[in-house]
C-alpha cells in the first residue's frame, strides 16, 4: 500500500453506470420470487451469470404494465374486465 493516495480526479457514486432509459433503485422481493427467476434464466440458451435474471424480471412487469392498460381499457368497456382483472403470473 501506498502511504498516500491522490483522490483528486475520483467521482462520486455508483461505479457501475446506469444505461440510459434505467433507474437503480432498491427493492425488496421474496427470496422464492428470485430464485423462480434466477432458475429460469439459467435454463436459458445463452445464459450469463451476470445478472440476467433482472432482464427477466423488467421484462415480466413491463409485459404486466401492458396487460394492465389494456384492462382498463377493457373495464371502461365492458363488466368482462372482472374475469380478465384476476389474470395472473404463475
Amino acid at each position: 500500500m501506498k502511504p498516500e493516495y491522490d483522490f483528486s480526479k475520483g467521482k462520486r457514486g455508483a461505479i457501475d453506470l446506469t444505461p440510459d432509459g434505467k433507474t437503480r433503485i432498491t427493492i425488496r422481493l421474496d427470496d422464492s420470487v428470485i430464485n423462480w427467476f434466477r432458475t429460469r434464466t439459467e435454463m436459458e440458451p445463452g445464459y450469463s451469470p451476470s445478472g440476467d435474471y433482472h432482464e427477466r424480471i423488467n421484462e415480466i412487469l413491463r409485459l404486466r404494465r401492458l396487460d394492465g392498460d389494456l384492462l382498463w381499457k377493457l373495464r371502461e368497456q365492458s363488466d368482462a374486465w372482472h374475469i380478465m382483472a384476476t389474470w395472473h403470473i404463475g
